[in-house]
């Protein structure tokens, strides 16, 4: 009799089932819980875009009667298929980098790291969703053009951005080559936002409009931070051969921008030391190479010409 021959995949059965759920059931109004909804769809993503948003928030993106995701057993088959799309994005990057940097890395290992970090995303993928909910928040306390969740889930470029950033970053945090960047440049193609998966971001975060924001690898930005347009956060120009030893010692490269900071449209922040400190306002067009105070408003003064005394 022969053996059957083991299948090599991915298959998900951690806590993280229980934890979305819990975040599904503290969904209060304005949040939209009804099954009877089915927005139509005017461009819809493919792969692992889909699955994310299926499984973050399910009632704003199609899943209709047919699907009730409080059901356990049809939320496991819905991570599942995130989490084998997922699977197959991270093991392929392993190998790439395997081959890219002649470092001899088992197919057992590729295929157990790859399992960790899928495993590491959907058990966290409740917290990631509660975060998400809080940066709807900021978005309509922030914009009194939003005129609910729904405009804000399914139409604002800076959300979408803000939401592909917090699953790649979960996978960036588990050391998975290339994938993260591969999902955070989506959202850059498409909406224009430039969010190194990297970048350690707080709670309650808002971009708004958001075309032309930059977001460089070591940023730290706070909790209930704003940015408008073009706004940069980034690192000082360097020489070639200076870009290999930086490379290696993975210091920091870009601004730390603290609690309760409003940094108006193209601002440019940047350096690793420079750091904006909290409840302070950035205003449009400045750059910034040194820290700023707390409580401090940075603005350009106009020509002595154009000024109202």
């Amino acid at each position: 009799m022969k053996s059957k021959k083991k299948v090599h995949g991915y298959h998900y059965c951690g806590n993280g089932i229980r934890r979305l759920i819990e975040s599904y059931l503290s969904d209060d109004p304005p949040f939209i819980t009804s099954r009877d909804l089915k927005f139509p769809e005017i461009e819809p993503d493919s792969g692992v875009i889909s699955e994310l948003k299926s499984v973050l928030f399910p009632r704003y993106w199609n899943k209709g009667k047919e699907y009730d995701p409080l059901k356990p057993e049809l939320l496991e088959a819905q991570l599942n298929n995130l989490g084998r799309v997922v699977f197959e994005g991270t093991k392929t990057s392993w190998i790439a980098y395997s081959y890219e940097h002649e470092e001899k890395i088992s197919d057992k290992d590729i295929e157990g790291r790859s399992k960790d970090a899928v495993d590491s995303l959907l058990d966290n993928i409740g917290d990631i969703r509660d975060k998400l909910k809080l940066d709807v928040k900021a978005a309509l306390n922030g914009d009194p053009a939003a005129k609910g969740p729904t405009e804000v889930i399914r139409s604002y470029p800076g959300f979408t951005a803000i939401q592909i950033y917090r699953v790649a970053h979960e996978l960036y945090t588990q050391g998975v080559p290339y994938y993260p960047r591969e999902l955070s440049e989506h959202a850059h193609s498409r909406e224009g936002i430039d969010i190194h998966p990297g970048a350690e971001i707080g709670e309650y975060f808002f971009i708004d409009h958001g075309t032309g924001v930059v977001i460089g690898e070591t940023s730290v930005i706070g909790n209930n931070v704003r940015l408008y347009q073009g706004v940069t956060l980034g690192a000082r120009s360097l020489p070639t051969r200076s870009i290999e030893s930086l490379r290696k010692s993975k210091r920091k490269r870009h601004p730390t921008i603290e609690d309760n900071v409003i940094i108006y449209a193209g601002a440019t922040i940047v350096g690793g030391p420079t750091v904006i400190g909290r409840d302070s306002i950035i205003y449009g067009s400045v750059f910034i190479t040194k820290s700023v105070p707390e409580k401090s408003q940075v603005f350009l003064l106009p020509p002595p010409h154009q000024r109202i005394s």
